[in-house]
């Protein structure tokens, strides 16, 4: 599954001039086509607008808070070449691997019980069984 490439830009804050745009809102809505169709001549697709509330500096030590219009692009990633396949390995050649043995408990003859790798196996101890009390 592809993933995405993001662009993030400034959202136009004013409109520009554009010849036969007769208002200020079809000035604008000339202005972010303008923009929406610049980026789509380049591959990215429009996803949404944002508004960001942004903390900066007023003066020397003052902060205000500011919001920022973003518009949010995005183009899909490159598909991944696929791997070329293995060469085949010839079977004949290798000698074949003894197989992992799984540890088996082994029996001491001294009566002590089993064993696994060499150590003794601590016997299991079992919770005794409590009669239900009576009502």
């Amino acid at each position: 599954m592809p993933g995405f490439e993001y662009k993030i830009v400034p959202a136009p804050d004013r409109a520009k001039k554009i010849r036969g745009a007769k208002g200020a809102e079809a000035r604008f809505a000339a202005t972010l086509e303008e923009t929406l169709n610049e980026h789509g001549s380049d591959g990215w697709e429009f996803v949404r607008s944002e508004v960001f509330s942004v903390e900066e500096r007023a003066g020397l030590t003052g902060k205000k808070t500011v919001d920022r219009q973003v518009m949010v692009f995005r183009k899909p990633l490159p598909e991944p070449a696929e791997p070329a396949p293995a060469p085949a390995v010839e079977t004949e050649d290798v000698p074949e691997q003894p197989h992992e043995i799984e540890a088996q408990p082994e029996f001491s003859h001294d009566g002590r019980g089993p064993k696994i790798l060499g150590r003794p196996i601590p016997p299991m101890s079992r919770p005794a069984e409590t009669a239900p009390e009576p009502d």
